[in-house]
């Protein structure tokens, strides 16, 4: 897996909670706009 994109988050730090799950859900979001529509559909009904 390439991480040249991947950043360093350190919790109960100097970022916000808010802030830490707001990327997660980007970074979730920007990987499932890629799947394809069935890929998409098993992770709602496994």
């Amino acid at each position: 897996m390439n991480k040249r994109m991947w950043n360093d988050v350190y919790f109960n730090q100097d970022v916000p909670d808010d802030v830490i799950f707001g990327l997660v859900r980007n970074s979730y979001d920007l990987i499932v706009a890629k799947l394809t529509k069935r890929e998409r559909e098993k992770l709602l009904h496994p």
